[in-house]
């Protein structure tokens, strides 16, 4: 990936291969419990407009594939 990098006063300086180096990396456990958040976040935004595992197969198989994934069902 080339970026270009501009001073100060904008001109063009250099153009140079960057690695983006993610500092605070999360680990294993904060990785799956955020996509336990966003799973259980996709869950309620149908259930808050009135759907439910009865009228949408959609929200009936997010719920299952959450039971599977984590073992629980959302509550």
């Amino acid at each position: 990936m080339t970026t270009r990098q501009v001073s100060l006063n904008g001109p063009f300086v250099s153009s140079k291969v960057v690695h983006k180096v993610k500092l605070g990396a999360e680990s294993k456990a904060e990785r799956r419990a955020r996509w336990k958040r966003e799973d259980l976040r996709g869950i309620r935004r149908l259930e808050a407009v009135g759907m439910t595992s009865s009228t949408c197969k959609a929200l009936a198989m997010m719920r299952l594939n959450y039971h599977r994934k984590y073992g629980e069902w959302p509550s």
